[in-house]
């Protein structure tokens, strides 16, 4: 019985080798990594790190290479991802639940019933168990005997909130004075301070990421501990200026409650691409268009509106649809250059795609629209550019269907443009030059359309584009 092909349907996270983390470093995060660790060395009082990038640009895969770094280099670190903790009403209580749990499992604290450990689970509980008594509500048409009593039940709770407000303080540095002592602890132990990576942040419910702020702000800043926050922070200062109402200065709140800020390197998408190509995707394609597969990849994706999170998500749908198209016929990898062209439409915008299946936009629109600036006039994209509106134009022609009457795909408006440019000369046209491209692309066409041209495999298969985005809409990437 021939094995079927499993499929993994939700991308997997970097695999990270405790032993040698940056192995399958794609974004060459070690220099970064590196530079963090040697501040974490010299950091001797309280610290509050901002590591700082755009949605979708590796922050959660950088923080987990720096704790395999941070690890390496004997220092104890602490996960808390925030996101997964914001059901709680109570930041305090996830953040000090995580720190108590991962502490302990460190076996690096001593846990023992007088030990430090212990004393700061005690001030724990009693730190989280306080809560503001509230005041009574307004009373209203009041006697002389209502405002006596009223008066006399004022200094009453006044006094109690007073004692509360006491107890409150004593609690909460009692609390920070035992926090100290484990750190210290870690201190003696590792001669590293003890570091808390605070993850998705940004992702959390209002309220709480500006209470997860202040509660690590007031209660938790002590010396021999850093606190790294990976964020976005235009979105995160956003969080904050809604919460304090309109007006509030975000960004500046975010300054005072950060030490140290790093923003991120703008990472090579180009290393990015290539490396997932060669892992998942090259195995799947046919030799004869691999090039011209990644060469699209390259050309579309290599650009900053799209960020890593998006051509991971797509790439890893590419491969799932050529993982499941194995499963109908051999010849349906063909369809490597359909299934990209579809994928890049709906990365970059799938509204527009959609109009142009229902065929409200012409080919020459989508062009247009889709190509990036950069890459419609440089030379040395020549061969990307031929690729994407010779796909385009041939799924354009599908989506109109042949012509009744002559039972063949009538020109449409890109490839009536080339027609017109390509005999707007009678002298042999430079390599560079429009003409050029025109007479190419209208070959390929051409060349696509012949049934009986193959490359050893039927290339001039019809319907092509719409197979290739019935599979895509079968795994729910086009809505």
């Amino acid at each position: 019985m021939t094995q079927q092909t499993q499929i993994r349907i939700s991308a997997r996270e970097l695999s990270i080798d405790k032993g040698e983390p940056f192995q399958y470093d794609r974004l060459h995060r070690k220099p970064s990594c590196d530079l963090l660790t040697n501040l974490a060395n010299c950091v001797d009082g309280p610290c509050t790190i901002a590591i700082d990038a755009a949605w979708g640009h590796g922050k959660t895969t950088f923080l987990q290479l720096w704790a395999a770094h941070l690890e390496q280099d004997a220092f104890l670190v602490i996960d808390v991802n925030a996101w997964k903790t914001d059901y709680f009403d109570d930041p305090f209580l996830a953040i000090v639940g995580e720190m108590t749990l991962q502490l302990k499992e460190s076996g690096k604290v001593d846990v023992s019933e007088q030990s430090g450990f212990s004393k700061l689970k005690n001030c724990f509980a009693k730190v989280a168990s306080i809560a503001p008594r509230a005041l009574a509500a307004p009373y209203i048409a009041l006697t002389d005997d209502d405002v006596t009593e009223i008066i006399s039940t004022l200094k009453t709770d006044a006094s109690i909130r007073l004692e509360q407000y006491k107890e409150q303080l004593d609690s909460v540095k009692a609390f920070r004075s035992e926090l100290g002592s484990v750190a210290q602890e870690v201190w003696k132990e590792t001669e590293k301070p003890l570091i808390v990576l605070v993850d998705e942040l940004d992702r959390c419910r209002p309220t709480y990421a500006v209470e997860f702020l202040e509660v690590v702000k007031h209660l938790m800043a002590v010396d021999h501990v850093v606190y790294v926050f990976a964020i976005n922070r235009s979105e995160l200062a956003q969080t904050v200026s809604g919460c304090y109402g309109p007006g509030f200065n975000g960004k500046g709140y975010l300054r005072r409650f950060f030490d140290v800020d790093f923003t991120l390197p703008q990472p090579s998408r180009k290393s990015f691409i290539n490396s997932h190509f060669e892992e998942q995707l090259e195995p799947l394609i046919p030799y004869r268009v691999q090039r011209d597969t990644k060469l699209l990849l390259l050309t579309f994706f290599d650009v900053d509106r799209i960020s890593l999170r998006q051509i991971q998500q797509a790439l890893h749908r590419f491969r799932l649809a050529l993982v499941l198209a194995e499963q109908d016929t051999a010849t349906f990898h063909y369809f490597a250059i359909e299934f990209c062209t579809a994928l890049i439409l709906r990365v970059y915008d799938p509204d527009i795609l959609e109009e142009f299946l229902r065929g409200e936009l012409s080919d020459k629109d989508v062009v247009e629209r889709f190509l990036p600036s950069t890459v419609s006039v440089d030379s040395e994209l020549f061969d990307a550019r031929l690729l994407f509106g010779t796909a385009v134009v041939r799924a354009a022609q599908e989506i109109a269907g042949p012509n009744p009457s002559t039972e063949k795909y009538d020109p449409t408006p890109l490839l009536e443009s080339y027609e017109k440019l390509a005999t707007s000369t009678s002298v042999a046209p430079n390599l560079n030059s429009k003409e050029y491209f025109a007479m190419r692309l209208i070959e390929n066409v051409q060349r696509l359309a012949d049934p009986d041209n193959s490359y050893g495999q039927p290339m001039g298969v019809p319907h092509r584009f719409k197979r290739a985005v019935k599979r895509l809409e079968m795994l729910e990437l086009l809505k």
